[in-house]
């Protein structure tokens, strides 16, 4: 009887002490999934913050490849605008020497 007494007392000390474990471990991964849930937010908001960026790039990136056409266009425009005044030129100069008028006269004929 004291001996089954003896093993009874040391099955209950053994539960205690896996009821004490098993709690510990409970805490620990109620621990682990708090951090996991926080850090799962912190993911999400990160991941937001980079899609945000990501259009802000791509609006700059429209932005600045609108401003290089514009810019293409300008230079294109000027170079027509320099070859007109060339062409102008030369043809005024032509006609001064072919009728040998004053040239502030031939300024009008355009």
């Amino acid at each position: 009887v004291e001996q089954l007494a003896s093993e009874r007392v040391k099955l209950l000390e053994k539960i205690r002490v896996l009821e004490t474990k098993l709690s510990e471990s409970e805490a620990e991964a109620k621990e682990t999934s708090t951090a996991a849930d926080q850090l799962a937010e912190q993911l999400a908001t990160e991941r937001g913050r980079l899609a945000a960026a990501r259009d802000e790039a791509a609006d700059a990136k429209a932005k600045a490849s609108a401003a290089t056409a514009a810019a293409i266009k300008a230079e294109s425009k000027i170079s027509q605008i320099e070859a007109l005044h060339h062409a102008r030129a030369e043809f005024t100069e032509d006609k001064f020497f072919e009728v040998g008028e004053d040239p502030t006269k031939q300024l009008f004929l355009w």
